[in-house]
């Protein structure tokens, strides 16, 4: 069953570049553990990002370089809105 976190971010301009590094991290870390993840940006708020992680397996998230890099993006951008979802059908 494929599963998926939607986290929302409010990054200010200042914070961008340590935004970007430390998604890049927690998605290289995420890929190769067995999901995707993808970034994107609100159209009408460019401080407004969201993040989708995609996996498969739950354990996913306890992989350490998954689980450290979520934590140190978490607690230098922490998020607003996290919420894990399930296949409807």
């Amino acid at each position: 069953m494929r599963r998926l976190i939607i986290t929302y971010r409010d990054v200010l301009p200042h914070r961008r570049t340590e935004h970007q590094t430390r998604w890049r991290a927690l998605r290289d870390a995420v890929v190769r553990a067995g999901g995707h993840a993808w970034l994107f940006r609100a159209e009408s708020d460019e401080n407004l990002f969201v993040e989708f992680v995609e996996y498969r397996d739950p354990a996913l998230l306890n992989v350490s370089d998954v689980s450290e890099a979520r934590l140190a993006l978490d607690e230098a951008l922490p998020d607003f809105e996290r919420t894990g979802w399930l296949p409807a059908d």
